[in-house]
């Protein structure tokens, strides 16, 4: 009996020493507090260690829960694609001495906080300093030299359908396309004036000077040129078919001459029905061809008539993250549902969306740039919202057009649709106190009371 006792207390005794340890340390994690908690001044591409996780709030504080666990850390470290480089945006400091930084993914899959060592100086325990794309110099067999679009027309976003803007893409954050349809700048000369590799992926960009049209100048995969226009078809006139489009009035529309490709039945003919087709302009059809056969070096003349117009459009305005990987008024929030714009600025589009000037040519593409200059016409280029933030305080929000998906319109079609892509920005103190008035216009009202 006496020696059950002892046992008895000496495991009572075990448990409540291990009641205490427990209780010390959930006292300690919950005095965990931030002391700060700021922006840093400057965005930063960094890479993680693999040492730690990625948490809700700093990894430390009460109720902090996993967002990347190391094993995925770890796998961010290593990986060759650039869409797993990491942005740092904020940096917290706890009372413990311990700092954090809130960090996001370039592809949104994860943000949160992950420990950045003991100093705001440089980074340390699960993050470190990266270098997303490392400038070299230009081969010297592509200097002097002009280049094409490789494989035109380009609407993919394969790295080597268009240019992007600098650096290249994947390497920072909120950077991508100079346009999303690049088909215009298939025949443009390009030249070649700087060039770099991505980190991650280790292939090879440059950055191309456009001097036709300056705005596509930008960066593009090395193995996206060609010293040859791309998809064109290079047949000396005389060794091929010429096919020469131009309108009822005799205007000439386009030209193109095709390989000879003899039929089957006579050699020194060619049946011309598919490549007159294959090559008529985008928005015209067919409304007559002087023959259906050629021979070599002929030129056949296809008379065509551009499409109709759209009766009306339309366009999904949508809220797009900003530099930051935030959104203001939630992920991919409408514009027009969700009563952001006032009743007289869905008036002006909507009166915009059914101008007879505004309207597409059936059977082409409405491109971005088409797209921002019918908003741009019904003032929402860029503009200004008063909204009430999470704590009921009205703020000033400046909503900016990004970008637009670009529409290929069916042939016929009486409405082009299309989705236009805004980000949201907070406005300064300043903003909120003018709100829409100009600093002018309350200079000038302060003025006129002061006159006596």
């Amino acid at each position: 009996m006496n020696v059950n006792l002892k046992k008895s207390l000496l495991l009572g005794t075990a448990a409540l020493g291990f009641m205490v340890t427990a209780g010390s340390i959930n006292t300690q994690a919950s005095s965990v507090k931030v002391l700060s908690n700021r922006h840093l001044s400057t965005n930063v591409t960094v890479n993680t260690t693999g040492k730690n996780a990625i948490y809700t709030k700093a990894g430390t504080l009460k109720g902090a829960k996993v967002l990347a666990s190391v094993n995925t850390t770890k796998r961010i470290k290593n990986s060759d694609s650039g869409q797993d480089n990491v942005l740092a945006y904020r940096v917290a400091v706890t009372n413990r001495g311990s700092v954090y930084y809130k960090v996001v993914t370039f592809d949104k899959a994860y943000r949160g906080w992950i420990y950045g060592g003991k100093s705001t100086s440089s980074f340390g325990g699960g993050l470190t300093s990266y270098t997303t794309f490392e400038n070299g110099s230009v081969a010297s067999t592509d200097t002097d030299k002009k280049f094409y679009i490789a494989n035109p027309p380009g609407t993919s976003n394969d790295n080597k359908s268009t240019t992007y803007k600098a650096p290249p893409a994947w390497t920072q954050m909120g950077k991508g396309r100079t346009v999303v349809d690049g088909s215009a700048i298939a025949n443009d000369e390009l030249t070649i004036t700087k060039s770099g590799t991505r980190t991650r992926e280790g292939d090879t960009w440059v950055y191309v000077n456009d001097a036709t049209n300056p705005n596509y100048s930008g960066w593009i995969l090395r193995s996206g040129l060609s010293t040859t226009k791309g998809g064109s078809d290079t047949t000396e006139v005389t060794d091929g078919v010429t096919i020469k489009y131009v309108t009822s009035a005799g205007s000439d529309v386009a030209s193109k001459t095709v390989s000879f490709v003899p039929s089957t039945s006579n050699n020194e003919l060619m049946n011309v029905s598919d490549a007159v087709n294959a090559n008529l302009p985008e928005g015209y059809s067919v409304t007559n061809t002087s023959s259906a056969t050629a021979k070599k070096g002929d030129t056949i003349t296809v008379v065509v008539a551009q499409n109709k117009k759209t009766t009306s459009l339309a366009i999904h305005l949508k809220e797009s993250a900003n530099s930051n990987g935030d959104y203001v008024f939630g992920k991919g929030a409408d514009l027009w549902s969700k009563d952001i714009l006032t009743g007289d600025q869905k008036d002006a589009l909507k009166k915009q969306l059914t101008a007879e000037s505004n309207q597409v040519v059936t059977g082409t593409t409405w491109t971005s740039d088409q797209i921002q200059t019918v908003l741009t016409k019904a003032n929402l280029g860029t503009f200004k919202v008063k909204k009430a933030d999470s704590n009921g305080k009205e703020q000033t929000y400046t909503v900016s057009f990004t970008s637009a998906d670009p529409v290929k319109v069916a042939k016929d079609a009486t409405q082009a649709e299309a989705t236009a892509y805004y980000t949201v920005t907070k406005g300064s103190s300043l903003d909120n106190i003018l709100g829409d008035s100009t600093l002018s216009d309350i200079l000038g009202s302060l003025a006129s009371t002061l006159v006596v």
